[in-house]
């Protein structure tokens, strides 16, 4: 069974008074069988009613966020300085629907976050992801939440998020390179016009899948930048996590080989 859908049953029964004991047995009168809540979804959207209808856009808002946010990221994307929103989060809190965790705030209960997420349409949470992922960026919020933002919403084709992940790779990846990485996976199936087009792209995903040891892939990549990068600096550190890459996998032989060819060309390397 699930703990959370039988407690918050019980407290939808107790707060709309249908609960009746007798003889030390409580009981839901016949009169009152038809309108217990028969879902999770029904029982919260019960403890839902104890707030105001803003404060549950906000928490929907919040949803998006994910388990727990702070009240800055918050803000930020509802458009509402702090002690406005204060309000609102503290009938949320009274409410049982969040609680706080440190500096920040969280949902009493995953699926109560849940809950609420799936409230919203799921074209619509894609379009939310999106407007969140650019906000937050623009207003310099942290890397790893806008990065988050960008990944729910599985958009592809906007310049402004390939030169973010461009520009926020490197401290994304610091803290969680898979996320990082999977990102400019994505954007390398954009479509580029032109294939320096990808050549960034690839070059930092080279980086990225180097110093997480996938060094297969790593040489892959760097080969690809290479091949597609015209700058001598850029080419001269590709060749290096070439090199780095094909000795972690191994292939001591082709990196000699790469080493060659990179010395072979000195004039394209740069100060490498």
């Amino acid at each position: 069974g699930n703990p959370l859908h039988l407690r918050e049953l019980v407290e939808a029964l107790l707060r709309e008074r249908m609960i009746q004991v007798r003889d030390g047995v409580a009981e839901v009168s016949d009169a009152d069988a038809d309108r217990v809540p028969v879902s999770l979804a029904d029982a919260l959207s019960g403890r839902l009613s104890l707030v105001p209808d803003l404060a549950v856009q906000t928490l929907e808002t919040a949803a998006l966020l994910g388990q727990e946010f702070t009240v800055t990221e918050l803000a930020t994307l509802v458009r509402e300085p702090v002690p406005v929103l204060s309000s609102g989060l503290g009938d949320a809190v009274a409410a049982g629907i969040l609680v706080q965790s440190g500096s920040r705030m969280a949902f009493r209960h995953p699926l109560i976050g849940q809950a609420l997420y799936e409230r919203v349409p799921v074209p619509l949470r894609a379009a939310l992801h999106l407007d969140a992922a650019r906000v937050l960026a623009e207003a310099n919020g942290d890397p790893l939440t806008v990065a988050q933002q960008l990944l729910a919403s599985d958009q592809l084709g906007d310049q402004w998020i390939r030169n973010w992940v461009l520009a926020a790779a490197p401290a994304v990846a610091a803290r969680a390179p898979v996320v990082a990485a999977t990102l400019l996976r994505r954007e390398l199936r954009r479509p580029s016009p032109t294939t320096p087009g990808q050549a960034p792209v690839l070059a930092a995903l080279a980086r990225i899948l180097l110093g997480m040891g996938r060094h297969e892939e790593a040489a892959s990549h760097a080969r690809r930048a290479i091949a597609a990068l015209t700058e001598p600096e850029e080419r001269g550190e590709m060749y290096w996590v070439l090199t780095r890459a094909l000795i972690g996998s191994g292939r001591t032989g082709e990196a000699v080989d790469a080493l060659r060819e990179a010395f072979g060309q000195p004039e394209r390397l740069g100060s490498w």
